[in-house]
């Protein structure tokens, strides 16, 4: 699992790969956030699962083999007041790793997106997809900035995942603040 886009010590901007960003969509509008997501994707899940937390994903138009990406953001509970990116990221992992065999990741490293203090690990595993085991490998960054929340994540099988997480992760390094970027919506 080897990083795709340029990772800065501690808390230094990360940046998409330039060679994988030519096959990013125009920016789509979140909220207060933009983010380019892979051509030949469609929104396929926009979701305000409740009154604080908002779910966008998109997904393949029918290519095979076609990236993924899922973003999830919000307000932190007043329970969650106070969290770190390690600790926003070791939760949303744990949801991931308790529905998989064999499952590995590697230690958490630190960057900005946005604004936002960010975590990011690499993960793989086997999940069962038709009464299969079949090997993915995924990746998720989890930031904090004040009291708001972002999840970005992305998870494939293989054969396919080598290909398909460089773009879907140049997508996720692709997250602004809506001011900062002249985008429209998807």
């Amino acid at each position: 699992m080897v990083p795709t886009g340029d990772a800065g010590a501690g808390s230094e901007p990360w940046t998409p790969n330039p060679n994988v960003a030519t096959s990013l969509d125009k920016p789509a509008t979140l909220g207060a956030l933009t983010i380019r997501p892979p051509m030949k994707t469609v929104l396929s899940v926009k979701t305000q699962q409740t009154s604080k937390t908002s779910l966008y994903s998109w997904d393949s138009t029918g290519t095979v083999p076609a990236p993924h990406i899922t973003v999830m953001f919000g307000n932190l509970r007043s329970d969650e007041a106070g969290a770190t990116p390690d600790q926003a990221l070791a939760g949303f992992i744990y949801g991931i790793s308790d529905r998989r065999v064999r499952f590995k990741q590697t230690p958490p490293d630190h960057g900005k997106l946005a604004g936002y203090d960010f975590a990011r690990t690499y993960f793989s595993g086997e999940k069962l997809i038709n009464d299969h085991h079949v090997k993915t490998h995924g990746f998720a960054y989890a930031g904090i900035n004040g009291n708001s929340f972002v999840i970005l994540s992305s998870e494939d099988p293989d054969p396919d995942s080598a290909t398909t997480l460089k773009v879907a992760e140049a997508s996720a390094l692709t997250l602004e603040l809506a001011s900062q970027s002249n985008s429209v919506a998807k």
